[in-house]
């Protein structure tokens, strides 16, 4: 009989999500704009500012995975995180959007690499551990889509938000005190609230399974990484995920330079892309039928084969294209990235059900760790190098006026160079990354079927019963030829 997790629970649990998914898209679209533009920091350097935040939290993200998973307390594994990661969001939103205003650029550059050294640190205190959760909330394989749709509605929904609000906070403070850094400084503590806010709910409305706990606590963490990787699904879904969340990084990194400087656009930078997360929502609410009507696997390929299309019809677009064109594509590919981004972490639960079996305990939370691991080191190296290259092409940055109380930026044009790297970076990306992606889902083993059968098994051994030995020497046989 499926397992049924009320919708309150999935509520309380989804909201968590707000963070995640806001987070991800004010930092991803806005940050490299941000240092560049705003507070003047040179690509180099703004590439090594982003290179080694994220090498940073490579390491931290199987680190607290490990200690996730190993942490035993009344509350849980998880709540005390999400506990201490309240007021952190606030501050650490403070810091990394805080323009000072320093003559050296050393300084500047010193500070904005802390702030963002210490924003990741947080990102990945609460969330690690709430991604490794939600293999917890439910082991039913079609509600686990129901719970993943469900937050997925309010991580884009707070990607919308971080579309519109962000920078519309600047501005109208800015206007007022005739600086920007008090408009930013407003910006970061709104959103930073909005973003800590909801994990009341998650603490007080969800619960944590005992019998996941069981198990005793591990003593290193370098072990199960490594041993992550005996995992073939899991192999499998770590080079998925990478083409899946390098495409969107790169994507996301240089929208706003897009926006900007290439399509001559830059009034139009929040409404297009609120377009592209209003259609992202609505498609990612067809996610659960999609993958009742074909499967998990297929429902991936599908997304990720239109997202590739829609990169490449972005070559079309040009600063003299009707203005119903961009629109068109950004809806396009907002309908084609809900697919692959809200399955990614259905599979990830599937996976970590496999991860039982082999390992005979739950390891999410090092699933999660190791993922992000390779997710980050993938995305600080192409991200790092987007930067990188936009210098090379010759990128000039905006010139800075003060017209009585008012601070503007003045956008320069950009050389002909510059503008083919952020034009191939949006269309070429997803074609090579997805292409890898959809050949690995060609050959995804874990079906509706044998996942049913794992985890009787597996509830079978947690109890200590003994289960059908038909269907022990199935599920053990796919652990060795397909899982």
């Amino acid at each position: 009989m499926a397992e049924r997790v009320p919708l309150r629970t999935k509520i309380a649990f989804g909201v968590g999500d707000v963070y995640g998914g806001g987070s991800f898209n004010i930092i991803n679209f806005l940050y490299a704009f941000y240092l560049a533009n705003v507070l003047g920091i040179p690509t180099a350097w703004a590439a090594a500012i982003m290179m080694v935040a994220r090498l940073w939290d490579a390491v931290s993200d199987p680190l607290m995975g490990f200690i996730t998973d190993n942490t035993r307390t009344r509350l849980g594994r998880r709540k005390p995180y999400f506990i201490a990661g309240i007021p952190l969001i606030v501050v650490s939103m403070v810091w990394v959007w805080y323009p000072l205003a320093a003559e050296s650029t050393a300084l500047r550059v010193l500070f904005a690499a802390s702030g963002y050294i210490f924003y990741n640190t947080v990102t990945t205190l609460v969330m690690v551990p709430y991604m490794s959760m939600a293999a917890e909330i439910s082991l039913d394989y079609y509600e686990r889509n129901s719970i993943n749709t469900v937050r997925m509605m309010f991580s884009l929904g707070s990607s919308l938000m971080c579309a519109l609000l962000p920078l519309a906070i600047v501005e109208y403070v800015s206007a007022r005190t005739g600086s920007y850094a008090s408009g930013y400084l407003a910006m970061a503590v709104v959103i930073g609230l909005v973003f800590a806010l909801p994990y009341i709910a998650v603490v007080l409305g969800t619960r944590e399974r005992a019998d996941f706990s069981a198990a005793p606590p591990r003593e290193d963490w370098w072990t199960p990484m490594l041993n992550a990787f005996k995992v073939r699904s899991f192999r499998m879904l770590i080079v998925v995920y990478l083409a899946v969340f390098v495409s969107l990084d790169l994507i996301t990194t240089s929208f706003q330079f897009y926006m900007t400087y290439v399509l001559r656009r830059p009034d139009e930078f929040a409404s297009v892309l609120g377009v592209l997360i209003v259609v992202e929502i609505i498609a990612a609410l067809f996610t659960a039928p999609l993958v009742r009507l074909t499967n998990k696997a297929a429902a991936t390929m599908l997304g990720s084969a239109l997202w590739m299309i829609t990169g490449l019809a972005t070559l079309l677009i040009g600063p003299d294209s009707p203005g119903f064109a961009v629109y068109l594509v950004a809806a396009a590919m907002g309908v084609a990235m809900a697919f692959p981004v809200v399955l990614l972490n259905s599979l990830f639960a599937d996976v970590s059900d496999v991860g039982e079996l082999y390992f005979g305990s739950r390891v999410e939370g090092t699933f999660s760790g190791v993922q992000t691991f390779v997710r980050k080191v993938a995305s600080a190296g192409a991200n790092a190098s987007f930067m990188l290259a936009i210098g090379w092409a010759g990128f000039v940055a905006p010139v800075r006026r003060v017209e009585g109380l008012r601070e503007t930026l003045s956008f320069q044009a950009q050389p002909e160079p510059f503008v083919w790297a952020v034009r191939l970076t949006i269309a070429l990306a997803p074609l090579l990354l997805l292409g890898l992606g959809i050949a690995v889902m060609l050959r995804w083993p874990i079906t509706s079927e044998r996942h049913g059968k794992l985890l009787e098994y597996l509830a079978a051994a947690r109890e200590g019963r003994e289960c059908d030995p038909g269907l022990r020497d199935e599920v053990l046989g796919l652990r060795e030829s397909a899982f």
